[in-house]
Formats: structure tokens, C-alpha cells, sequence
């Protein structure tokens, strides 16, 4: 059987990396550079977590992201739905918008990768800025 409020996500990276996936290129952006810098630091280091478990109030999910040394929101576009999200909860993480900081154009075509790795590193300069 499967515990509802438990997925174990949580908890084990000194920043949280929370993204909006979205509807489109520059959501799936969000969440792909999210992964590609925690696949290049390390989860323990920095973690891409759950948003919407944030949004449902799943209590696992919240108490492992107050664990978090800092929180980054990554999202496409100025909806700035993963931002909000976190403050709703009562966070404060730095904000990253794509379309706005890294300046790619928000489209619908989901395989446009055009602005990945300027969108990975955005997120690794705000890293560095957090670590200071």
C-alpha cells in the first residue's frame, strides 16, 4: 500500500530547486535546468523538489522543503506560478523567470530547446550568489 503523504523527496539538498513546468517551451525549460544543475552539483547540494506537493499541502513535501538552506523558484514565464506557490506557503525563495532573465521567447513548441544551457547556467549564477 501506498502512504499518501510520503513520497521521501524531501529534506536531503541544502537548496531546493522548484519549477513550473508550465504548458509551454520555457516551462519544460524551467524543469530541465532545474534537473541539469542537480544532476551537475549533486542532489545534496541542489535539488529539484516537488512544487505541486507544495500546492496540495502535502505535509511531507513542506516539512522536507523548511529543511532547505534556500530555495530557488524557476519559472518560464512572468505568471511567476512557481514563485507564488511558495510564497502561498510562506517561503521566500529567489526568483528566476526565463522568458524575463534569460530573455527567451515564450512559444508552445515543447521540443524548443533554444536557451537550455543559458537557462541552466542563470540557475548555477543564482547558486553562486546564495553560497556568498
Amino acid at each position: 500500500m501506498v502512504e499518501a503523504d510520503r513520497c521521501n523527496c524531501g529534506g536531503i539538498s541544502e537548496i531546493g530547486l522548484f519549477a513550473c513546468a508550465g504548458g509551454a517551451n520555457v516551462g519544460l525549460m524551467s524543469v530541465k535546468a532545474a534537473a541539469m544543475v542537480s544532476e551537475k552539483l549533486g542532489r545534496e547540494k541542489a535539488a529539484l523538489l516537488c512544487l505541486p506537493g507544495i500546492s496540495a499541502e502535502i505535509s511531507g513535501i513542506i516539512e522536507g522543503a523548511k529543511t532547505c538552506r534556500a530555495m530557488i523558484a524557476i519559472d518560464g514565464c512572468g505568471t511567476r506560478c512557481a514563485a507564488k506557490t511558495l510564497r502561498k506557503a510562506g517561503f521566500d525563495p529567489v526568483e528566476i523567470v526565463l522568458n524575463r532573465d534569460c530573455d527567451i521567447a515564450k512559444n508552445h513548441d515543447l521540443s524548443d530547446k533554444a536557451g537550455l544551457e543559458d537557462a541552466a547556467e542563470y540557475v548555477f549564477e543564482a547558486i553562486k550568489k546564495i553560497e556568498v
